[in-house]
């Protein structure tokens, strides 16, 4: 298995007088950044694998209390799918580094592969606290915040205390993700299903209760000119050109839209819709169709 840097984020945290430069999920450092160029663009089978482990593995002991070298020792482990390890080791460095939330974003990468969508969740959700800005661990909180087991709606008042709690401004996480299996289309059509109706007739009644707040929130036909919008954004799998998927995504989410307005009264203008096809995958490489489905997903956001 090959490891690589997964995301491109950039930045600077400090933190118990050290100064990390943040890419991906490592903490770089002159001397794991002489290893990793080296390493990372040729591993590709396990004894590769366990050769940079063994270098990392010194630096980690060599530098027990520093939590860049202990994280990037994880992460290696985790792309090395030696996954409980990573996990031991992300915990030590989220607790050497507790305003960090790099070590949070890599345990919750590590309980994701695993499907520990529970304690996935609550590691990205410490990470957005945090200060994370991350956008793959965005899309995966917003799809964990919406994951509904078997065929289960979240209920509109549910949906009231998430909105609610984003718009207080006590965290950045600010969209819910609705898997097709909530909101589901036909194949390769735009066209809502009769089974999709039950939790946008929920999500109808978050809104309604918003808007009767007083906050001039999202729209009702009674309410003032919205100072809140929700982004209603559509997401594809990788299967299919970029554009079809773009157009597609797009209709998919001016339908949820236009049912909304018809028939339940919203304001068209409390609305935007995007498509962002296969642009932000959550999971990449399927070869299976629940795989597939993972992707496929409509996503409420809230612009403030």
């Amino acid at each position: 298995m090959a490891l690589s840097l997964m995301r491109q984020n950039s930045g600077k945290i400090k933190n118990k007088g050290y100064e990390f430069t943040m890419k991906g999920r490592y903490f770089l450092s002159l001397s794991v950044m002489a290893l990793m160029a080296v390493a990372l663009p040729i591993i590709g089978g396990e004894d590769e694998c366990e050769k940079t482990l063994s270098q990392l593995k010194a630096l980690a002991t060599r530098h027990a209390d520093n939590p860049r070298h202990i994280n990037n020792y994880a992460n290696a482990l985790e792309q090395c799918g030696r996954i409980d390890e990573a996990i031991t080791l992300y915990q030590r460095a989220a607790t050497l580094s507790p305003e960090s939330p790099i070590p949070l974003l890599g345990l919750g990468d590590a309980y994701w592969s695993q499907d520990e969508w529970e304690r996935a969740q609550y590691a990205y959700e410490q990470a957005v606290q945090k200060g994370s800005s991350d956008q793959l661990a965005s899309q995966r909180l917003s799809w964990l915040l919406g994951r509904t087991d078997k065929k289960t709606v979240i209920n509109a008042d549910k949906l009231v205390a998430f909105f609610r709690r984003t718009r207080s401004g006590s965290g950045k996480q600010s969209s819910i993700s609705f898997s097709e299996r909530a909101i589901p289309f036909e194949f390769n059509q735009y066209q809502l299903k009769v089974e999709a109706k039950a939790q946008l007739d929920e999500l109808a009644q978050a809104i309604k209760q918003l808007s009767g707040e007083g906050h001039r929130a999202i729209g009702v036909v009674s309410s003032e000119r919205s100072e809140i919008r929700f982004r209603v954004v559509g997401h594809g799998d990788e299967r299919g050109s970029d554009q079809t998927n773009m157009d597609l995504s797009l209709k998919r989410a001016q339908a949820v839209i236009d049912y909304l307005v018809m028939s339940h009264g919203c304001l068209r203008q409390a609305f935007i819709a995007q498509g962002q096809g296969k642009r932000y995958l959550l999971k990449s490489g399927c070869q299976d169709e629940n795989c597939h489905a993972f992707n496929r997903r409509v996503e409420f956001a809230v612009d403030r």
